[in-house]
């Protein structure tokens, strides 16, 4: 995307204000009461979050058999679910709490909070595609799963764009029944099947500001009867809320996945022929990636040397999730798949506006070239 006079690659680390929302604030709609206040513009603000819940169920196709719940983002989201599904549950000495190297960190750093809470961990291996052997939930292993174990699933990953399949997810819960939760966070206009959510499997999270609404707002689904408190105290955060229904109303409008996927694909084409031996594109043999990243690999160049030079090149671009940005070293999702220290030091993430054309992805092409050509 052109911001001005600079080129803006970091969508999945947080897109843009969609212009619905943008025109929204300007008309002076974001000035309402409180939704908790019973007079008229009480109830008129209460009305926004109503329309907001049923257009998301009316998208999911949820209604019957999930709960929605608004939090700050997925990482409250998950950590809430998760947590408090294990602290309402019946402790059993067989529950299990399976994730993998490549999920978000805050589904890593989950993993010695369930160790407090009795439950045993296990990380299942990713191969150097970002893939899982489902092999690894078949035969004897499933011995080790009761219907209190815990399994996140990362549906898309935020840094190297590999998708995972959901008919494997739900394969799992046929096989286990397991508590399965989704983080679905970099889904949305992503991946071509991102309305269609499994009505059998538990939870899913997303956050709003990846794709086009206001930061520090997110959704999950979870399913009905889970008794545990999953409500956030205080006001509801009504212009967040109500700005995630007007971003996707818009990008359902805008967002032509099948076209973004080919110009995208055009884009590491190119970018794969000018590095040619000299560095790879991340996950480029995986069964199924989306529709707008692209993670690579320049040998010997680390990424904090390279990064500078597309910014001053008047690009932002990242080295992997902005929830890891400022930090040294080697990407940990490129070491969960089996990378070295060193070639996972060097990686670049490119993350394209869901909207992306051919006519665009040429003039970045070109402006990505400029900096490379002098680099490698």
């Amino acid at each position: 995307m052109k911001l001005t006079n600079r080129y803006y690659f970091d969508y999945n680390a947080t897109s843009p204000l969609a212009c619905s929302v943008k025109d929204w604030v300007a008309s002076g709609g974001v000035f309402l009461g409180n939704p908790s206040a019973i007079h008229l513009s009480g109830r008129e603000s209460a009305k926004l979050i109503h329309e907001t819940c049923d257009f998301l169920f009316s998208i999911f196709g949820l209604k019957k058999t999930h709960d929605l719940f608004f939090h700050s983002g997925a990482t409250e989201g998950s950590n809430t679910i998760l947590t408090g599904f294990v602290d309402s549950m019946k402790k059993d000495d067989g529950a299990l709490f399976l994730y993998s190297p490549t999920d978000h960190s805050c589904i890593t750093e989950t993993a010695p909070i369930m160790e407090g809470k009795g439950l045993q961990t296990e990380m299942y291996k990713i191969n150097k595609n970002g893939e899982f052997d489902e092999v690894f939930f078949q035969g004897g292993y499933l011995d080790k799963f009761t219907g209190n174990s815990i399994l996140n699933y990362t549906w898309v990953n935020n840094e190297t764009g590999v998708v995972w399949d959901l008919k494997k997810a739900s394969r799992i819960k046929e096989k286990t029944n397991a508590f399965i939760h989704v983080d679905a966070t970099q889904a949305p206009f992503k991946v071509e099947d991102w309305r269609k959510l499994d009505c059998d499997i538990d939870a899913y999270s997303f956050s709003g500001h990846k794709f086009g609404s206001f930061t520090g707002v997110g959704f999950s689904f979870i399913k009905k009867g889970y008794k545990y408190n999953r409500f956030r105290g205080g006001t509801q955060n009504l212009h967040g809320i109500y700005s995630m229904k007007l971003a996707i109303e818009e990008k359902l409008l805008k967002v032509d996945i099948s076209r973004t996927r080919k110009a995208k694909q055009y884009l590491e084409s190119e970018l794969s022929k000018l590095i040619h031996k000299k560095g790879e594109i991340v996950g480029a043999e995986s069964s199924l990636r989306n529709s707008n990243t692209i993670m690579m690999i320049v040998y010997g160049k680390k990424a904090n040397n390279l990064l500078p030079a597309f910014d001053m090149g008047g690009m932002d671009i990242s080295s992997g999730s902005a929830c890891s940005s400022g930090l040294s070293g080697p990407n940990r999702v490129l070491l969960g798949m089996g990378y070295s220290e060193a070639d996972a030091s060097c990686a670049l993430r490119f993350s394209f506006e869901p909207e992306l054309t051919q006519e665009s992805a040429n003039t970045y092409f070109e402006r990505i070239k400029s900096v490379f050509v002098r680099i490698l």
